[in-house]
């Protein structure tokens, strides 16, 4: 059996439970878009109480950095001498400093709601692919396989029900709980963190690839990895997604089953100005979004914005909160260099390799990575899911916000029905409620060491180590069986 088979629970939920899911399955999207916005609102307006009131703060640091930054753009500003990068430690593009300047002007909160409202904004494009992609949707179709609305204030099926979408995977449940009101999310988006605009404009690629309309997808993933640069890992899932939606046009035109299309249909796409228009197309939008951004913030700031914002994401050696098991050989390797002997007397003397840990990391990364890819064309929404846990699963640098790169992505694969028992099928929300709890024991494990560490001083590296090491098992375990309810969905409804 399967570690997911391991870990599912029988599929009948608490009648408390079953009567919430219920309760949010049947609200209109915008009635939770609203309360999700009500709810970071009073989010943001606690984070100033707290702040007042509390030596350790709610609001994230990073926040103060962009806030510092976009101060030091505003006091000089127009003049070439008005650099973010007076701030130490400001890493990100120019534009977001710009955009942050009314936390100077305005109010200091300004940034916090701007950054909330892209968690709301990332839900409506996710509510909208739905709408367009489930079976029978045409063009913007609503409908699942039995024809009944999937949004909307759809008619729900309880959890062992039949007739309607299954309650449990539900996509307005999904994203309730993954996106809307995931606490993790919340919290993120209201400390400061901007990691969420790169989730609202990846999830506005997916709506528009959805909607074939592949200069607006391009331009988006463009401006994602302007903003952050590892969005750039989503490029070949929707290529590889891209020539699969035209080989199975031509499987069906050849009589061909189109979830499968035969190898010579396949390579027949790839030469074919149906998918080498639009590919191109994409591609266009891509360096538009991505390359005007970063040469209007060039001419700005020249080498230094290369080096900042860009090279040192590359090259990036962090050893301090960092879930990553690599942090321990970078720090080993950042002794070495500045510490000579400090290893032991027989430590041979010290190399670059020990400070290319990071670039080592990316081996295993970029393999899964396009496999993943590969395997999952089927569904765009999909790869981009499986592909995210993995990178920040194999990542030599893991914190926390990195969690928000993929939580509001896993609805698309646990609404797809994959592995569900019957027509209530709760078996993939199920499991992934009971893979959480192990991912989130990993969590905790680490967090009891780190404080040791990080807050008390004491030289615990190597429990430490064994920590990370435990969380990575347990975000392997996690994203393999995410993966595996992702393979299994492309069998099943809502292809992309």
């Amino acid at each position: 059996n399967s570690f997911c088979t391991l870990l599912a629970p029988p599929p009948k939920f608490p009648a408390p439970m079953d009567r919430l899911v219920r309760f949010v399955c049947s609200r209109k999207e915008r009635e939770l878009l609203t309360a999700a916005l009500v709810v970071r609102l009073c989010m943001v307006v606690y984070s100033a109480i707290h702040d007042r009131l509390f030596a350790v703060h709610y609001t994230d640091i990073d926040y103060d950095v962009v806030t510092d930054g976009a101060r030091a753009m505003w006091r000089d500003f127009p003049s070439a001498a008005a650099s973010p990068f007076e701030r130490v430690t400001y890493r990100y593009t120019p534009l977001l400093a710009l955009v942050m300047i009314p936390n100077v002007t305005l109010f200091y909160a300004f940034g916090k709601l701007l950054l909330a409202s892209c968690d709301v904004a990332a839900a409506w494009y996710a509510f909208d692919t739905f709408a367009r992609t489930a079976p029978g949707a045409s063009g913007n179709g609503t409908n699942t396989p039995n024809g009944t609305p999937i949004l909307g204030g759809a008619p729900v099926a309880g959890s062992g029900g039949s007739g309607g979408v299954p309650s449990w995977r539900h996509p307005k449940f999904l994203l309730a709980a993954f996106l809307l009101f995931n606490p993790i999310v919340i919290n993120v988006s209201t400390r400061g963190n901007s990691d969420m605009i790169v989730t609202f404009l990846v999830l506005a690629a997916v709506s528009s690839f959805a909607r074939h309309s592949y200069a607006a997808a391009g331009v988006f993933l463009g401006l994602s990895v302007h903003v952050k640069i590892y969005p750039i890992v989503y490029v070949p899932c929707f290529a590889c997604a891209l020539l699969h939606r035209v080989a199975a046009g031509l499987a069906r035109q050849a009589d061909h089953p189109p979830a499968k299309p035969p190898s010579a249909l396949v390579v027949k796409a790839l030469f074919s100005p149906a998918f080498l228009t639009p590919l191109v197309t994409a591609a266009l939008g891509v360096l538009a979004g991505a390359g005007l951004p970063t040469l209007l913030c060039y001419a700005w700031y020249g080498q230094q914005y290369l080096d900042e914002a860009l090279l040192y994401h590359i090259g990036r050696i962090d050893h301090r909160h960092n879930f990553s098991p690599y942090w321990y050989p970078m720090y080993l390797g950042m002794a070495a260099r500045d510490v000579p002997g400090v290893l032991g007397p027989e430590q041979p003397a010290p190399t670059d390799a020990w400070l290319k840990t990071g670039l080592v990391a990316f081996v295993p990364q970029m393999g899964a990575l396009l496999a993943a890819a590969w395997v999952l064309r089927r569904n765009v929404a999909h790869a981009i899911t499986v592909v995210t846990m993995i990178f920040v699963c194999f990542n030599k640098v893991c914190t926390v916000q990195y969690f928000v790169w993929f939580l509001p992505l896993l609805p698309f694969v646990f609404a797809s029905g994959a592995g569900a028992k019957g027509a209530g099928g709760a078996g993939p929300v199920a499991r992934g409620f009971a893979l959480g709890l192990v991912w989130f024991s990993g969590i905790v494990v680490w967090m009891l060491m780190s404080v040791r560490v990080e807050f008390d001083g004491e030289p615990a590296y190597v429990p430490l180590w064994l920590a990370s090491v435990f969380f990575f098992v347990m975000q392997v375990a996690v994203t393999r069986a995410v993966a595996g309810a992702a393979v299994a969905g492309q069998k099943h409804d809502y292809n992309l």
